[in-house]
């Protein structure tokens, strides 16, 4: 057998290669955070959800007194939706009222217009079990993608029929929670909410439907509108 003579260049101290100490590693100085967040319908509504709404669920703080909230981050993507209907009030129920659920991803429940879009629906049969949904964004669509826009676009949509196929609001008691990453705000301007009553540097806690008949408040946390 030869036997290789050639001696071996000895290592750089640490075991670095010149490669490695070329350069400065590259670094993230702001996270992502993934929250959860859960809300109650007071009443009975039909929730529109756009990335204005996804954004300031991550919290915004009050800016200017009784006037304007500003959102804690630059930017927002929903990872997964779930919905909770009342049950009903009666162990077997007629069809009459049966509670039913419909999740939405894009788009408007009374139009094909927008984009992807995935019907997600739901029935509660007895008083012991709810309806539940329970959902991630599909593929390619608008709530699949990190946004932070305040123009009025669809990213999902909670509504129910009544018991003659016409859309309904979803009724009041239903939970909807939304769990989403958030990107820490960094430069630029910050998107903004007007309400009626803000303290002065206070953090708050926007309806999940901000943008629409503000029904859907979080449970366990501070809001105003």
């Amino acid at each position: 057998m030869r036997r290789n003579n050639r001696s071996k260049k000895p290592s750089k101290p640490g075991g670095k290669s010149s490669r490695d100490i070329a350069h400065l590693p590259q670094i993230k100085p702001l996270p992502v955070v993934r929250l959860t967040r859960r809300y109650g319908l007071t009443t009975a509504g039909t929730i529109n959800c756009d990335h204005k709404d996804v954004l300031l669920a991550g919290g915004a703080m009050c800016t200017v007194v009784n006037t304007t909230l500003t959102a804690l981050y630059s930017a927002a993507k929903i990872v997964r939706v779930q919905v909770w209907a009342p049950v009903s009030a009666t162990a077997v129920p007629a069809a009459s009222v049966l509670t039913n659920i419909c999740l939405l991803w894009g788009g408007a429940a009374s139009t094909a217009s927008g984009s992807t879009q995935l019907l997600i629906t739901d029935q509660t049969l007895s008083s012991v079990t709810p309806a539940y949904i329970s959902s991630k964004p599909p593929r390619g669509s608008q709530a699949s993608w990190w946004g932070n826009s305040d123009t009025v676009e669809n990213l999902f949509q909670v509504f129910s029929y009544n018991a003659s196929g016409v859309l309904n609001s979803a009724p009041a008691g239903t939970i909807i929670e939304i769990t989403a990453d958030y990107a820490m705000a960094s430069v630029g301007t910050q998107q903004t909410l007007g309400v009626a009553t803000g303290a002065l540097g206070q953090i708050y806690y926007p309806t999940l439907d901000s943008s629409g008949s503000k029904v859907a408040y979080p449970l366990g946390l501070l809001s105003t509108v």
